[in-house]
């Protein structure tokens, strides 16, 4: 099960406040100190350089209603960002366990459908089903591919998002039944 948060800044902000509250705020390592969260990676939009994703691994939907996570500020939105925030989508999505990594060289591409058969043109999508939270869309794939690939394949005006990763992902340091 995955908890993805896609969202963007308005046109004529900047990205620099937004990367200094993620880290100093809700950093991915202060997260992945809640138990239930696997692993936790962050994106920057190539498509859309004001956008920004975060895909955590998570045990199960319950994660994100516990006390513990809540304690980390999980969950909630500072007020003080609401006039720079175009969109703020939080779902939790079933189809894979594990979110794939997204090493340097590599992209995430992001596609929202309306049915899991939506057509993938040969990239290698994941398919997922949402099932909690903002449920901002039924269904969604998501791909890892070589960039030099994506520049090839995704056109301007595409509906995929494409994504470089902020960070190497974080795999959460001890997995129990709980975790």
């Amino acid at each position: 099960m995955l908890y993805i948060v896609e969202m963007a800044l308005n046109p004529g902000h900047t990205d620099k406040d937004w990367y200094r509250w993620q880290s100093d705020m809700k950093s991915a390592e202060l997260l992945m100190s809640v138990r239930g969260f696997r692993s936790a990676q962050r994106f920057k939009g190539l498509s859309d350089p004001l956008a920004y994703c975060a895909i955590y691994s998570i045990a199960a939907a319950e994660v994100m209603a516990s006390p513990e996570y809540r304690s980390v500020g999980g969950g909630v939105r500072v007020e003080h960002w609401n006039s720079h925030i175009a969109y703020w989508h939080r779902d939790i999505v079933d189809g894979v366990t594990i979110a794939p990594p997204v090493p340097e060289g590599y992209v995430l591409l992001v596609k929202n459908a309306p049915s899991l058969d939506f057509p993938e043109g040969g990239l290698p999508f994941i398919r997922l089903t949402t099932v909690g939270l903002n449920k901002s869309v039924p269904y969604r794939g998501i791909a890892v591919v070589a960039a030099d690939e994506a520049k090839c394949r995704i056109g301007e005006g595409s509906d995929i998002r494409v994504y470089e990763a902020i960070a190497p992902q974080l795999l959460a340091v001890a997995s129990s039944p709980s975790q």
